[in-house]
């Protein structure tokens, strides 16, 4: 798995690539946390584009970013989401906290 930041003025947007499962988990997590941390934005974009299988490290990983955006009044959205990962974004009940761009 690997990813890349982009951050303007109103949002960051963090591309996943590959796999986000159990051996990736901690990684992307501390990476996701120092990206929200070190840059103050209202929106904060997960493009899916590149993002190839995610497990339920995946899923736990974006609700706890979702709680720590919310106590910001900050917004979680998720763009270019392939058919299966949408399939577990949806069945985890991630579409009642965050959007689809």
């Amino acid at each position: 798995m690997d990813h890349k930041s982009n951050v303007n003025m109103n949002s960051i947007t963090v591309c996943i690539k590959g796999e986000l499962d159990h051996s990736s988990a901690g990684r992307i997590k501390d990476e996701l946390n120092y990206a929200i941390s070190n840059a103050y934005a209202n929106d904060i974009i997960i493009d899916m584009s590149e993002l190839t299988f995610m497990d339920s490290s995946g899923i736990g990983i974006l609700l706890g970013l979702y709680k720590k955006l919310k106590s910001r009044n900050a917004n979680l959205y998720f763009r270019s989401v392939s058919p299966s990962i949408e399939r577990i974004l949806d069945i985890s009940g991630l579409f009642s906290v965050a959007e689809k761009l």
